[in-house]
């Protein structure tokens, strides 16, 4: 799972998904180690096509349709 790091002031935070704390049975305060998979791993960024964007929307459409004619108003 790739989490996204957030500054909070002259630090910086993980920012995990309730699903996976819960997974992890974490709770407010514990310890995490982190480091990167391999001596060589790099930050990338990559974005999604077109195609996907809109693939990604039409897999959601019948599940979130209300919610989106609402925000379409």
């Amino acid at each position: 799972m790739v989490v996204h790091v957030q500054r909070i002031g002259d630090k910086f935070a993980a920012i995990i998904p309730p699903e996976m704390v819960d997974e992890l049975g974490l709770v407010d305060g514990s310890a995490l180690e982190i480091g990167p998979i391999d001596k060589s791993a790099t930050s990338t960024i990559r974005y999604a096509t077109v195609e996907e964007a809109l693939r990604a929307f039409e897999d959601t459409l019948p599940q979130h349709e209300a919610a989106y004619r609402e925000l379409a108003k």
